[in-house]
């Protein structure tokens, strides 16, 4: 059945238990935006308990200049106590149903599963992470022991790689300060509230026809980002001449703990250089002096990945994408075909 149709009380309950208070919260009351429309949220019941759920969000994407219709197969979870049951199989098959294009980003064990049931798995594309925080090298705890021989005992603990790592990445987040916290943009500007249309003509303006990406047409850009309930989050950059833009990136600042900012998107031109270090550079520093300690972005694009290498990104960890298409030749083509996701695709930008 679908989720709109449980017991609200039960349901707040169920979404608490399986994913946690503040995601469980978002779900509720967002989760209608979330998989974009109420007939896209699925629950399992067993003996008039809500023992699974399982959300899909539609989106479309082109391949070779083809646009496919496609589903991002979300937050499935049966309760521990039901599984065993088929229940996790029932749920998926609304995923099958729903699509000739499955798509997620599955953790390491999901990606596992998926295999052996005939998914395609690729692990290739790579999430580039900034760290602005100047942390202690070692906690500091001071008293009559003496601090030089606490902090040699520290070291010692962590271990040489552990105190390397530390001190590399303190160094790198005071030289990026240095460089970047009075920086002023030659080329980018923040804008209020940006047209969608216009949006929607950059990203056709230098579409690659080499990737497959996800359609930013008005009305994607308009659900994703304008109609999204943490739109106070976002701040828009766009990058380029006065009379043609080159890039525009959607950024998502969060006060989490620690507070971190998101490059949810950068549409346009990924070759030009000069465009996306000013876009880059001018987005570091706003998000230092918002007092952000780590910037990350999902880098799939070639030419976007050697700009955010040159910005001083590095790679994070690496993400697993896995696919299904009942075409064979779709099917085939997907394990070799140049990506370009988002952290504004699927679930990648987790919601709180």
């Amino acid at each position: 059945m679908q989720a709109g149709e449980a017991n609200p009380v039960q349901l707040a309950a169920f979404f608490d238990e399986a994913f946690g208070r503040d995601k469980g919260r978002f779900l509720l009351h967002h989760g209608d935006w979330w998989h974009r429309g109420p007939g896209n949220r699925y629950i399992a019941v067993c003996d008039d308990t809500i023992a699974g759920y399982r959300g899909i969000i539609p989106t479309a994407c082109l391949f070779e200049g083809k646009e496919l219709s496609a589903v991002w197969g979300v937050d499935l979870y049966v309760l521990p106590r039901f599984r065993g049951l088929g229940l996790q199989k029932l749920l998926d098959q609304r995923l099958l149903d729903a699509s000739s294009l499955v798509m997620s980003f599955p953790g390491e064990l999901g990606a596992k599963i998926y295999a052996k049931q005939g998914y395609g798995v690729r692990q290739d594309l790579q999430v580039l992470d900034i760290s602005l925080a100047l942390k202690p090298l070692a906690p500091v705890m001071p008293g009559r022991s003496g601090l030089v021989r606490h902090v040699v005992a520290r070291y010692r603990e962590m271990g040489f790689r552990e105190s390397a790592r530390r001190a590399l990445a303190r160094g790198r987040a005071f030289g990026l300060r240095t460089q970047t916290t009075h920086y002023r943009s030659r080329r980018t500007e923040i804008i209020d509230s940006p047209d969608p249309q216009e949006l929607e003509r950059l990203f056709f303006r230098y579409l690659s026809p080499d990737a497959v990406t996800t359609v930013r047409s008005a009305e994607f850009l308009r659900w994703r980002y304008l109609a999204a309930p943490y739109r106070s989050e976002l701040a828009f950059y766009l990058s380029g001449t006065q009379s043609r833009a080159s890039n525009c990136a959607i950024v998502r600042y969060l006060s989490s703990s620690p507070p971190e900012a998101r490059i949810l998107d950068i549409i346009g031109n990924h070759e030009d250089e000069e465009s996306l270090a000013d876009l880059l550079r001018t987005i570091l520093r706003d998000a230092m002096h918002r007092e952000m300690e780590h910037v990350s972005v999902l880098g799939s694009s070639l030419g976007l990945v050697r700009s955010l290498e040159r910005a001083g990104f590095t790679t994070s960890y690496r993400k697993r994408f896995r696919w299904l298409s009942n075409d064979p030749v779709i099917q085939e083509r997907f394990s070799t075909i140049q990506l370009h996701w988002c952290l504004g695709d699927s679930d990648a930008d987790r919601p709180q």
